[in-house]
């Protein structure tokens, strides 16, 4: 008896669960959304400045953030809603991606402002990374939560890895 058919589906089980599959979805695209505009803010810093000293800060003040904020984010995700908490840092994208739209409609010529949605978009980051993986474990079943947590970081990583490429 050939069991190559169970063992290619018991490889993606965690996506039998629809909550899961549609979790996936959404960090795939909130991940590489994100990877390609930082792309984006990268290459409009540079258009303004011209000094490749900036881009660097931009990586600073996406990341700091995180760096400060890990202790928080970390108690947030354990005790509260994690369900509400990963709305509210999803609802934070988008208000954050919107008010660099609203930047590079107006055409500004200062990159203060677009520093500032960029630390605002961190202080969001730093949120969203603890608690969508503490997610993980609520929406799949016990049995099935090794297999769940491998797709998640697959997930993440092709995102990271595509996002900029995308965005480039």
């Amino acid at each position: 008896m050939d069991d190559s058919g169970n063992s290619s589906r018991a490889g993606r089980v965690a996506f039998t669960y629809p909550d899961f599959s549609l979790y996936q979805l959404a960090r795939f695209c909130i991940i590489a959304g994100l990877e390609m505009q930082s792309v984006a803010v990268g290459w409009q810093i540079y258009e303004i400045t011209k000094r490749p000293l900036d881009l660097g800060l931009v990586g600073l003040a996406q990341f700091s953030p995180g760096i400060l904020l890990f202790l928080a984010s970390g108690q947030a995700a354990d005790r509260l809603d994690r369900r509400k908490l990963l709305m509210g840092c999803y609802a934070g994208f988008g208000v954050c991606s919107c008010l660099l739209l609203f930047i590079a409609l107006r055409e500004m010529h200062a990159v203060l402002p677009i520093y500032a949605v960029v630390v605002l978009l961190g202080v969001v980051r730093a949120f969203n990374n603890p608690v969508s993986r503490a997610l993980v474990p609520q929406i799949i079943p016990e049995e099935h939560l090794q297999n769940a947590i491998a797709w998640n970081s697959s997930v993440n990583q092709g995102a990271t890895i595509l996002g900029p490429s995308l965005g480039g």
